[in-house]
């Protein structure tokens, strides 16, 4: 039922390039069944169909395989990389709303430089990257119930409730 290929078999017991552990060796072994099957749509796990968590962390790490060219066991990393600085970034943002530039940078800060932020956010697992489209989807709800304080962003409630429903 596994593969004979060394990079997965190597990467499936925690030992991956750059001596990092992998956080969830589901989370490659859906990546790689991915990648031998060329089914994008539906996540497939040795030939079973896996619909216990959400394919967007399967596409990413995918298409930064692809596109990018990166090995697989750096790529399944890159879904988590992504939701930090979705989630340092929003962080930034809501804190420069409510409380202006200076808060807003240090709570960016604060957060990026947590030590717990930082080793779940190396690992390759799910939470990061639900944790950052959280933090825009707190976003533009912040966005669309406080105005800007300087004048420059005109409130559009509907179009920023949509998009942090999204």
């Amino acid at each position: 039922r596994q593969s004979k290929n060394p990079d997965y078999l190597r990467a499936d017991i925690g030992m991956v390039d750059h001596q990092v552990p992998c956080g969830r060796a589901g989370l490659l072994r859906l990546a790689y069944c991915k990648l031998a099957g060329g089914d994008w749509l539906v996540p497939h796990l040795e030939g079973a169909v896996y619909a216990h968590k959400p394919p967007m962390v399967q596409w990413t790490a995918g298409l930064a395989q692809t596109a990018l060219g990166l090995d697989l066991a750096t790529a399944v990393k890159v879904p988590s990389m992504l939701g930090a600085a979705l989630a340092v970034l929003g962080t930034y943002l809501i804190g420069r709303r409510l409380w202006g530039a200076p808060a807003g940078l240090a709570a960016a800060a604060v957060l990026g430089t947590l030590g717990e932020f930082d080793w779940i956010c190396r690992r390759a697992q799910y939470d990061p990257l639900l944790a950052g489209f959280t933090t825009l989807a707190l976003w533009f709800f912040v966005r669309s119930r406080f105005p800007d304080p300087d004048g420059k962003d005109p409130p559009t409630p509907w179009r920023d409730a949509v998009l942090g429903f999204l």
